[in-house]
């Protein structure tokens, strides 16, 4: 039954973009989330259509549509959070950052733009029983999926599969695209001399038990290879990086103290290598929540 409702709503780029209409807005997804193929297609919108308000965020790949200066001109981006990506367009004055709280980005956006003409992320392929998981990510798709006209997913056929409040049924999908492709994958920071200090101070301060959140960066890899000796450890973090799939991995971590989701790491969304997306495919200890529960 699923399958053939999936056949019905295949679509391909070129006739999404033909939906596509001057001064239309539209909310891409971002990190994990990206929907590379789809962006990558939109280039064919310059010089058919112009005013294109897109809401963004955290880009992991250097799209076109904001690296090239020609085809910026056809967007106006907004952002909750910049990368070296989005300051190339804001640079070229296509990208305004809309500041913030990230646990209340959805409520935000939500008041800021009452619709979406057009929704497109990154999903995890079909299960049996029609539902798709996001690919990597809970950030706020969710929560804001009632306010889109058309919601199209693209399904990356390496995505890995999740679990948390990342369930999407086919029923609540318009369109599906599908691309040969996994998350774009982050090379690993190597942290520095003083890395490495600042690491050993910060661990310094972290018991047994403890609950902690690591980010990103040579600074957080080098204090998550200090926190290795650590017992108990629990994790509820914005992101999810490899340092932190090294705690659990080596048993540093096992989130057997916590008191809030205790067994479980708790996350927003997942970034880094393929060994981290092989690693929280089909895991159902890794617990991805949106923002405004996760950040909250």
């Amino acid at each position: 039954m699923f399958q053939d409702e999936y056949r019905r709503k295949m679509t391909t780029f070129d006739d999404e973009l033909e939906l596509v209409r001057t001064g239309d807005t539209l909310y891409l997804s971002g990190g994990p989330l990206t929907p590379v193929g789809f962006a990558a297609a939109m280039a064919g919108l310059k010089g058919r259509v112009e005013d294109l308000r897109v809401l963004n965020y955290l880009p992991l790949a250097p799209l076109a549509i904001m690296t090239d200066p020609e085809l910026c001109s056809a967007f106006r981006f907004q952002s909750i959070f910049y990368n070296k990506v989005q300051q190339r367009a804001a640079a070229y004055g296509r990208c305004e950052f809309v500041p913030n709280h990230l646990r209340n980005a959805a409520r935000d956006w939500g008041h800021a733009v009452p619709e979406y003409d057009l929704m497109v992320f990154t999903v995890s392929p079909m299960d049996k029983h029609g539902y798709f998981s996001l690919a990597g990510a809970a950030i706020m798709e969710l929560e804001l999926l009632p306010r889109a006209k058309r919601v199209v997913v693209e399904v990356a056929s390496r995505a890995p599969r999740i679990f948390g409040d990342v369930t999407l049924h086919i029923s609540q999908v318009d369109g599906i695209l599908e691309s040969d492709r996994g998350p774009a994958a982050l090379p690993r920071p190597v942290p520095d001399e003083v890395d490495r200090r600042l690491g050993q101070v910060v661990a310094g301060l972290v018991e047994d038990g403890d609950t902690v959140q690591l980010g990103f960066g040579g600074t957080v890899d080098a204090l998550a290879a200090a926190l290795k000796d650590k017992r108990h450890l629990g994790i509820h973090t914005e992101s999810f990086s490899d340092s932190a799939m090294e705690l659990l991995q080596c048993g540093a971590a096992d989130n057997s103290r916590k008191s809030l989701h205790p067994g479980k790491t708790v996350t927003c969304f997942t970034m880094g290598t393929q060994a981290l997306y092989d690693f929280v495919d089909d895991n159902p200890a890794i617990l991805h929540k949106a923002l405004s529960y996760t950040n909250d």
